[in-house]
C-alpha cells in the first residue's frame, strides 16, 4: 500500500531491543517454522506501540507466505477472488499445514495491528479480503479481526503515534471489502429489540434451526419466450446433519463451506451470491454452542468497527444504520453493567470500540459529528446530551464557551461509557476504566 506522503512511510522511532529481537527471529526462521513460532504468541508481548514502518521486512515475508498459500491451495477459499501472484518458491506442505500457517499469520497480524502506528504501510489487505471467504471459519474470524484492527486508529497515548499525520489505509477505498463487511454485519439480520444480542449470548442451549432458508432470484428462458425470474427457496440443512460425533475438527471447521458447496451445486446459485450464502450458513451454524455464538457476535462487531471507521461516509453503511435503529441500542446493552454476568469481556470491549467509532466517525474528525454518528443516535442511546453536567448530582450545567463544546462532548461521552459500565465498581476501579475510555477517545480524535 502507498501512503499519502513519504513522511508517513518513514519510521518515527527505532524499535527497542526486545522488539528488534522478535523481528529478527521472524525473519530468520524457515517458512515451515513460522506457524509453530507464531502459535506461541498469545498477545502483544511489548509495552510500547509498534511502528509498522520498522516491521516492513517481516510484513513482506508474511505477505508473500499468504500469497503463496493461496496460490498453492486455491481450495482454501470457498469464494474465489483474483489477486497478485508471487514468484516465491512454494514449500512442500499439506493443505492442513498451510491452513494453520495462514491462521497463525492472521492472528499475529491482528495483535500487531492492534498495537501499531503507521498502519498505512500494511501490505496484505488484498489477501486478507480474500480470506474473508475462506473455507475454514477460524481463518474467517481472524481475517475479519485483521481488517478491524487495521481500521482502528493508532493509540496516541502509547508513544509512537503522530497525531498530525493520520492516513487512512488503502483498505478504506476497497469497495469489495465494504460489501463483504456489510454482509457479515447483517449475518443474523438486524436486532428487533435492544436486548436481542444479549439474550442470544446468554441462551443456555440453542438448537440449530432446521427451517432457515436462503432466497434468491433465478432467471430462466424457455424456448423463444422472454427471460423470466422466480424466487428460489434454499433450505439450509442443520449443523447436526453435516457434523457428527466422529467428524474430525479440521472438517468441522469447514462445515459451513461444505454445506455451501452442496447447495451451490444443487440449486445452481450464482457466484455473486456465494459470499452471502456462506455468511448466512455460518450464522445459522453458530447456534450450536455458546463459544460459537460468542465468536459470531465478536466477528459481527469487528465488521461494524471496520465499517464505521473506514466507510462512515458510504451511503449503504449510513443507510443500514438509519434503517435499523435498534442496532445501536443493542450494542449499548452489551456494555451496560446490568449485562455484565451475561456478556463476555471480549464482547464488551469490542462493543465499546464500535460505539466510540460511531461517535467519532471519519467525517466528524474535521469538526462536528458525521452523518453516521447522527443517524445512529448513539449519543441518545448512551444518555449523552450536549451541555449537560458531567458530575452526577450537579446543581446546574457549567457555563460553556463555544471553543470548549467539542471537549465537553468528549467528556460527556467518556462519562457515559463509565456510568454505563461501572455502576457496581469501586471508585478506584471506575477511575481506571475512566482513563481507558479517555485513551480510546483521544485515539479517535486525531
Amino acid at each position: 500500500m502507498q501512503a499519502a506522503s513519504a513522511g508517513v512511510n518513514m519510521p518515527r522511532a527505532p524499535p527497542n531491543d526486545k522488539e528488534k529481537r522478535l523481528m529478527d527471529v521472524l525473519l530468520q526462521i524457515p517458512e515451515a517454522r513460522v506457524a509453530p513460532l507464531l502459535a506461541c504468541v498469545k498477545g502483544w508481548p511489548l509495552e510500547a506501540q509498534a511502528d509498522l514502518a520498522n516491521w516492513r521486512p517481516v510484513l513482506s515475508k508474511l505477505h508473500k507466505l499468504l500469497l503463496a498459500a493461496l496460490q498453492q491451495y486455491p481450495t482454501l477459499l470457498l469464494v474465489e477472488m483474483e489477486m497478485e501472484k508471487t514468484e516465491q518458491p512454494i514449500a512442500t506442505q499439506t493443505e492442513q499445514e498451510v491452513t494453520e500457517q495462514v491462521f497463525e499469520i492472521l492472528k499475529f497480524s491482528a495483535f500487531l495491528l492492534e498495537n501499531a502506528a503507521n498502519k498505512a504501510v500494511y501490505p496484505s489487505a488484498e489477501p486478507v479480503v480474500a480470506l474473508l471467504g475462506a473455507r475454514n471459519e477460524r481463518v474467517v474470524f481472524e481475517a475479519t479481526k485483521v481488517v478491524a484492527m487495521l481500521a482502528l486508529p493508532s493509540q496516541v497515548h502509547r508513544y509512537a503515534a503522530d497525531p498530525t499525520s493520520f492516513v487512512d489505509p488503502a483498505a478504506g477505498r476497497n469497495n469489495l471489502l465494504r460489501r463483504r463487511l456489510l454482509t457479515v454485519a447483517q449475518a443474523r439480520g438486524a436486532p428487533k429489540n435492544s436486548l436481542e444480542v444479549v439474550e442470544y449470548l446468554a441462551a443456555a442451549n440453542l438448537a440449530t434451526s432446521k427451517d432457515v432458508e436462503f432466497q434468491f432470484y433465478s432467471t430462466e428462458q424457455e424456448g423463444d419466450e422472454d427471460m423470466t425470474s422466480r424466487v428460489v427457496n434454499v433450505t439450509i440443512p442443520s449443523y447436526e446433519m453435516v457434523v457428527g460425533p466422529t467428524t474430525p475438527p479440521t472438517e468441522a471447521a469447514c462445515a459451513a463451506a461444505t454445506t455451501c458447496e452442496r447447495l451451490i451445486q444443487q440449486y445452481k446459485i450464482p457466484k455473486r451470491l456465494h459470499f452471502q450464502l456462506f455468511t448466512q450458513v455460518r450464522a445459522s451454524y453458530a447456534s450450536r454452542s455458546v463459544l460459537a455464538r460468542e465468536n459470531l457476535v465478536v466477528e459481527r462487531l469487528h465488521a461494524l468497527l471496520a465499517l464505521f471507521s473506514l466507510f462512515s461516509d458510504a451511503w449503504d453503511v449510513t443507510n443500514y444504520v438509519e434503517q435499523h435503529p435498534e442496532l445501536t441500542r443493542s450494542i449499548v446493552e452489551l456494555i451496560r453493567v446490568e449485562s455484565i454476568d451475561r456478556v463476555p469481556v471480549r464482547v464488551r470491549v469490542t462493543a465499546l470500540l464500535v460505539l466510540t467509532a460511531l461517535v467519532n466517525d471519519r467525517i466528524g474528525r474535521a469538526g462536528g459529528m458525521g452523518v453516521l454518528g447522527r443517524q445512529s443516535n448513539v449519543l441518545q442511546a448512551l444518555g449523552v446530551v450536549k451541555g449537560t453536567p458531567h458530575a452526577t448530582g450537579s446543581a446546574s450545567p457549567p457555563a460553556l464557551a463555544s471553543d470548549t463544546a467539542d471537549t465537553d462532548m468528549d467528556m460527556s461521552l467518556a462519562v457515559a461509557f463509565v456510568q454505563a459500565t461501572t455502576d457496581l465498581l469501586s471508585p478506584q476501579e471506575a477511575e481506571v476504566l475512566f482513563c481507558t475510555c479517555l485513551r480510546y477517545l483521544s485515539a479517535y480524535k486525531r
